[in-house]
């Protein structure tokens, strides 16, 4: 999957679920898993990263 698509997918799931975003994505990443294909969990977990990415709300930066 693009890296763009994955950016795209997070922002979709943060929009639709807000802060239940990473807990929507984390189930949907377990189900491939679950149905015996491993390889389908893979983009779910790139966009997990992305979500968390997207709502952290930590400023970039040393506090002083």
């Amino acid at each position: 999957m693009p890296e763009i698509d994955i950016w795209r997918a997070a922002s979709l799931m943060l929009e639709r679920y807000g802060e239940k975003a990473l807990e929507k994505n984390t189930a949907r990443a377990d189900e491939p898993a679950a149905d015996g294909d491993p390889n389908g969990a893979a983009p779910w977990h790139r966009i997990s990263d992305a979500v968390g990415q997207l709502a952290n709300k930590t400023p970039l930066g040393s506090v002083q």
